[in-house]
């Protein structure tokens, strides 16, 4: 069983302590190396420093440093700011359209929907790199909003689907425990320590060529002998010049070397905890072992051609860059064996030659019909299951009178701890919910969902109200601000949309991110002002629509630039009188509504008190659930955005509060997990489905 998610958090901000303290102590081993050979080579040349000078040198050869490196580290670290798809960028990832047709690039896809949604994360950009015949792959970004998943032609079409999923639930891993915002530093800062390698290689290569150029190089020649002993004199400048900046460059792959040990210390260990947790989130530990047992049975194995990859070796599934194959001590990952044989305890240690999976192993034709999902049951509403229609929506041709069965999260006996404990983390159960649940959608919305211009249309469809003077509202503002084509494809979705249970508003919303992420600014921020018109229309903010806000602003707001991240994100967030109790009174109130908007105070209260002992831990008195008027959407969005700042453990108390608080009853209403979705999502606590084994 893999750590839990927020002892991983913990671990994590640990992690980055010391990667901040490793860093700092490879500065001051190579200002104290190459202070004591400037030192060295000035004695050599008979004009040793007084005592006084050799602070300044200390103090000169100390800015030169910390400016060196700390410029290349920021540069670097700049460069990555727009998340996980800069560095599959630099990595020479290509964007894979979500509407792509490709076989192999469709089941990429697929199983990176199934993950996310079961997850519950917005679906990641996913890139393939394609010059790479290696297997391997990897998972860039600060957070869950800008993560990216990238994985190499090798990968592709040399892994069956089971394998695929395996390498995928491996990076997603990553995604949910951390690890990313702590992979992006490390490169930017591995790279202030190889810019000073950089700087004296050129000053190196500059003097040696301007060596060779002849004595034109450096002015006209003089047959004097004052101008012989200035000559020697400028042949002793230029020599001093090139061991200095041959001993640059050497201290500069002392800063590498340094660099290699940070990264190896950092990740190495992650690795086995990541195998172990997608061994937990598929229950298939035949899939990534197969496909590690591929990788050293491949001639490319996983390693990566790119310029790059000494950099980005700690980010990969298995090694990419040669040079850590040489010694363990610089390796990113454990060896394939002892990986391999943690998964597997049959293993016997030999690895067989890499095979092509066969056709029916490894991904279907691109025009063939989406393919049921292995594994997953069926259920009413499917080709040749009880009950007919295609997919199951009341009020389409050929479908059943009820709505489609999925496994909603309502009666299903779980206790507020076992909820929590499913945070950051995934079920079997929930990946088969996923990948069942983006099989029933109807290919008008699929498409949809899939396309940049489509899919703005569908979330405006999402958000058109049941009551008809609103709608008419509504319409009125998009008759006015988008175009006719853009009213019409929203005029299409419509129908398709109504007819989703609710429960499929926010998977829906998560499939839809890539496209949306693959606007331009201008693009966007229009988007984004209709969206805000259209949650205004009614003058009032329903549950879903401040989902939506809080889903839009927390992963694409801030990649677009329409806000900016809080200036005192550093400071951790400490508890405030009445957070919890506006959190927790908001969603007692949710539950206590009934069908017909009936409020039952004792409902509420007696949800509200089992949220306060929850959180608390303890018993204590009864604390006083505050009034429904007084506990409003945009309270309950503030304290979620100040808690975000918060330690994991805080986190995690508020979190089993608000899980006891909707299970109070044994229940879960749309409504109510809605709540709890956008609550996790905004503290970076991501809430899965919550399907079980049971619900199937």
């Amino acid at each position: 069983m893999a750590t839990n998610f927020f002892e991983q958090q913990e671990n994590a901000r640990r992690k980055t302590v010391w990667l901040v303290v490793y860093f700092l102590l490879s500065i001051v081993f190579i200002i104290g190396a190459l202070f004591l050979l400037i030192e060295f080579l000035l004695g050599q040349s008979g004009n040793p420093l007084a005592a006084a000078e050799h602070l300044g040198l200390l103090g000169g050869v100390s800015a030169g440093v910390c400016g060196v490196v700390g410029t290349g580290s920021l540069l670097k670290t700049a460069q990555l700011s727009s998340g996980g798809s800069a560095v599959a960028r630099m990595m020479g990832g290509t964007l894979v359209n979500s509407s792509t047709t490709l076989a192999h690039e469709k089941v990429l896809l697929n199983v990176v929907e199934e993950m996310a949604i079961a997850s519950g994360v917005p679906v990641p950009v996913v890139y393939v790199l394609e010059n790479e015949p290696g297997i391997n792959a990897f998972a860039a970004g600060y957070t869950t909003g800008d993560a990216c998943i990238a994985v190499s032609r090798g990968c592709l079409e040399m892994l069956t689907r089971d394998e695929l999923q395996g390498v995928v639930a491996h990076e997603f891993s990553h995604i949910l425990n951390g690890d990313m915002r702590l992979n992006i530093r490390l490169i930017g800062l591995v790279f202030g320590l190889v810019g000073l390698a950089q700087i004296g290689y050129m000053v190196f290569r500059f003097v040696s060529e301007s060596r060779q150029a002849g004595p034109s190089a450096y002015g006209p020649s003089s047959s004097s002998d004052d101008d012989d002993k200035k000559s020697g004199s400028g042949q002793g400048f230029w020599l001093m010049l090139l061991l200095s900046g041959l001993a640059i460059y050497l201290l500069g792959l002392l800063g590498l070397l340094c660099g290699r040990l940070i990264q190896a210390a950092i990740s190495r260990q992650r690795e086995f905890l990541a195998d172990a947790s997608a061994v937990q989130f598929t229950r298939n530990p035949e899939g990534i072992a197969g496909a590690l047992k591929k990788i050293g049975g491949y001639k490319p194995s996983s390693h990566i051609r790119n310029v790059h990859a000494g950099e980005t070796s700690h980010l990969f599934f298995s090694d990419a860059f040669l040079g850590s194959r040489f010694t363990s001590l610089f390796a990113t990952h454990p060896p394939l064996a002892e990986r391999i044989k943690r998964i597997d305890p049959a293993f016997d240690g030999k690895i067989p030659q890499a095979q092509v999976p066969a056709p029916e192993e490894a991904t279907p034709p691109a025009d063939s019909p989406k393919p049921k999902r292995a594994g997953y049951p069926g259920f009413p509403g499917m080709p040749g299951m009880p009950g007919g229609g295609r997919f199951g929506f009341p009020g389409m041709p050929g479908s059943p009178a009820t709505p489609l069965p999925l496994p909603l999260p309502g009666a299903m006996g779980l206790a507020a701890e076992q909820t929590v404990d499913q945070v950051g983390s995934v079920t079997p159960a929930e990946v088969g919910y996923a990948g069942r649940l983006v099989d029933a959608l109807p290919p008008v919305i699929d498409e949809a969902s899939r396309d940049p211009f489509s899919a703005r249309s569908l979330v405006c469809a999402l958000l058109l109200d049941s009551d008809a003077e609103v709608r008419e509202n509504q319409l009125g503002i998009l008759q006015r601000d988008a175009g006719d084509a853009e009213m019409a494809e929203t005029l299409r979705l419509e129908p398709a949309v109504r007819q989703l249970p609710d429960a499929y508003r926010l998977p829906l919303l998560d499939l839809a991110m890539p496209a949306l992420r693959s606007l331009s600014p201008e693009q966007y921020s229009v988007f984004r002002g209709r969206i805000h018109a259209l949650v205004l229309a009614d003058q009032r903010l329903s549950t879903f629509e401040y989902v939506l806000s809080c889903v839009l602003s927390r992963h694409l707001d801030l990649e677009f630039g329409l806000r900016t991240q809080p200036a005192d994100w550093w400071r951790p967030e400490t508890l405030q009188p009445g957070r919890v109790e506006t959190i927790l009174g908001l969603l007692a109130w949710q539950g206590a509504e009934g069908s017909d908007e009936e409020i039952s105070p004792e409902k509420a209260d007696q949800a509200f008190q089992a949220g306060i002992r929850a959180f608390r831990g303890r018993p204590g008195p009864a604390a006083q659930l505050p009034a429904r008027d007084s506990v409003r959407l945009e309270d309950y969005h503030a304290a979620a955005r100040r808690l975000a700042r918060a330690k994991p453990e805080l986190r995690r108390r508020v979190l089993l509060g608000m899980a006891a608080c909707v299970l109070e009853d044994g229940q879960v209403s749309v409504r109510e997990l809605e709540l709890l979705r956008a609550m996790g999502d905004t503290i970076d606590c991501p809430v899965p489905p919550l399907a079980t084994a049971t619900a199937e």
